[in-house]
């Protein structure tokens, strides 16, 4: 695996060697420290940790990092101190990294701009700079697997998030971003909501996937109040090396079990 990027930025291109297709799965929304599920998490981790064909993209929000807040709460709630999530998140992104597993991070509220709020520097953005690129905000990402590169608009945030509709505000980033190369995006991923979605749609000629991820934090008194329930969820995309070819899926385990099924298919 190759990239192409500098420390920080809203451009990366990832080069990915593949002699059939591969997985990739997008995730967000960890909330490690915060009362989650974490068996689920760590069944998800295990999966992404060992399975040769499946590489992730992290959107942010991966810590909770509640140091205050405008109503006590969530703050109480968590389960590890916000001193302590950081290190937590290392450990997870450490061995990802060792396995050549993780693609990039992208900048979350929770993570880098809380800390931006509340102290003009983010130590989260400093920790996980020195293991991946990091997403500063909206981003291009190309994932060239193989011969064939297929554009990628990825977001945490958008000021067009719906909780009627969670893929509203990818359709609208895709209508409305202004980054260049926007035109040719043909997988948008989008996170924050925490309500896992796909969907494939016809935009201008081309087929795009649209994407956002879901939470680990199922078990939140505050967010249901406010938001309503979480969801877990890693959409996840198929990518072929030979011809250009997207097929999606809502869980990575279905993603591998087709993906494997073309590998031999195709012996």
């Amino acid at each position: 695996m190759e990239r192409e990027a500098e420390r920080h930025q809203n451009f990366l291109s990832i080069s990915i060697d593949a002699d059939g297709p591969v997985v990739v799965t997008f995730t967000a929304d960890w909330h490690l420290g915060g009362d989650i599920d974490y068996q689920r998490l760590k069944d998800d981790f295990r999966l992404m940790l060992n399975e040769p064909l499946l590489y992730i993209g992290m959107v942010g929000d991966l810590i909770d990092n509640y140091f205050r807040f405008r109503t006590l709460e969530p703050v109480l709630n968590q389960v590890i101190p916000p001193r302590l999530q950081l290190d937590l998140l290392e450990q997870f992104v450490a061995r990802l990294v060792k396995r050549r597993k993780l693609l990039f991070c992208a900048w979350g509220n929770h993570d880098f701009g809380r800390e931006e709020a509340n102290t003009g520097y983010s130590y989260t953005e400093r920790l996980l700079s020195s293991y991946v690129p990091i997403l500063t905000g909206k981003a291009i990402v190309d994932l060239r697997i193989g011969d064939e590169t297929y554009r990628t608009l990825v977001f945490h945030k958008s000021r067009f998030n719906s909780h009627l509709d969670p893929l509203h505000s990818n359709r609208k980033e895709l209508r409305e971003c202004s980054l260049p190369g926007v035109n040719t995006v043909e997988i948008v991923v989008g996170a924050h909501t925490h309500q896992p979605a796909i969907q494939c749609l016809s935009y201008h000629g081309r087929r795009v996937v649209l994407c956002k991820t879901g939470t680990y934090k199922v078990r939140d008194p505050w967010g249901e109040r406010t938001y309503g329930a979480g969801t877990p969820g890693n959409p996840t995309v198929v990518l072929f090396p030979d011809r250009h070819k997207i097929v999606y899926f809502d869980d990575p385990r279905d993603a591998l079990i087709y993906a494997k099924g073309v590998r031999k298919q195709d012996e």
